[in-house]
């Protein structure tokens, strides 16, 4: 048995996991009710949003590729970005839509290993921000959540984000190479550094950043009218303060397409503003379900594509050296 389906199978199996506890805690005929009447105008405004989310991370992967060394069009990078997606929603496989994505990029001319640490950056960007909007919202998480012992869950996002940013900050050229000596610890460093690039220290990284926040709050408003859909009693603040852990858990890759973990950390999290785990549940599902069929576009270009056009060399972005100070 390979590593790879080695690697599935566990991911199955916890989402499998997951999935049947909650099964056996939630009460199926509120849920059911709840998709019975289904409001298919407020669903079928929810499906947009979450592929304009796509398209402008697509951008991003982009703009990312190009700190990265290599000038991707905009279009092919939106479209290599929905066949990841295609591959990571819609149809989940050992192989992984961050693979694929990364060896689509490999034929368009970029190595293996700036290829990996351009995705890596792209979810790195993503789950930074992501973060911060927790961060940002935690008067209004502690506002809304009434046991006090829980609201010292809202400061674990806040550690997780400044102590990224320090890192960043901290990861000049000299710092890079100095670590980049030691043969295991390189792959690590050079990933800080293109990081580094990408989010603070690159012409195109306050475009990046504001492309990852208009995504993220995207992606929370496409659950907010899902909830609208359900006919659920969710304001969108609470989607606000509540998505962007939700989102951080889910890119932990432990689960299939992130089913199970999403589920479990839904219920949870909304059951502290007072949504029932019926109606929590039922909302992570029809987040799920428009995922995939988000992904069909990317699974149309996947199928209709021919060989991709080959990228231009970006110019050399710079390397670690020896000397100190930033870059």
């Amino acid at each position: 048995m390979s590593r790879q389906t080695l690697a599935f199978l566990v991911k199955l199996a916890i989402s499998a996991a997951l999935i049947a506890f909650l099964v056996n805690r939630v009460q199926f005929g509120p849920l059911i009710a709840r998709f019975q009447n289904m409001s298919p105008g407020w669903a079928a405004l929810a499906l947009p949003i979450f592929l304009f989310q796509l398209a402008i991370t697509g951008w991003r992967y982009g703009l990312i590729v190009r700190v990265v060394g290599l000038v991707l069009p905009i279009a092919e990078a939106i479209r290599l970005l929905l066949i990841g997606h295609f591959f990571s929603q819609t149809l989940p496989s050992a192989i992984g839509g961050d693979a694929v994505r990364a060896y689509m990029t490999t034929r368009l001319g970029l190595s293996w290993g700036r290829a990996v640490s351009a995705v890596l950056c792209d979810r790195g960007v993503g789950m930074l921000v992501l973060l911060f909007i927790a961060t940002a919202t935690i008067p209004i998480f502690i506002d809304r959540v009434a046991d006090a012992s829980l609201r010292l869950f809202a400061l674990v996002p806040a550690l997780a984000a400044f102590s990224g940013l320090a890192v960043l900050v901290a990861a000049n050229n000299a710092r890079i190479a100095w670590a980049a000596r030691w043969r295991l610890a390189r792959p690590f460093a050079l990933l800080i550094g293109d990081l580094r690039r990408v989010v603070i220290a690159s012409a195109e990284s306050p475009v990046i950043v504001m492309i990852s926040l208009l995504a993220q709050l995207s992606a929370i408003t496409s659950v907010w009218l899902l909830g609208k859909a359900l006919r659920l009693d969710i304001a969108f603040l609470d989607c606000l303060v509540l998505m962007p852990p939700i989102f951080v858990v889910t890119l932990v890759p432990v689960s299939i397409a992130g089913w199970g973990i999403r589920e479990a950390a839904m219920v949870f999290a909304f059951g502290l503003v007072g949504v029932t785990e019926a109606d929590a549940l039922g909302l992570s599902v029809a987040t799920g379900l428009c995922q995939i069929v988000a992904g069909i576009p990317g699974g149309l270009i996947w199928l209709a594509r021919g060989r991709p056009a080959v990228g231009v060399p970006a110019p050399p972005a710079p390397r670690p050296t020896s000397g100190t100070g930033n870059p």
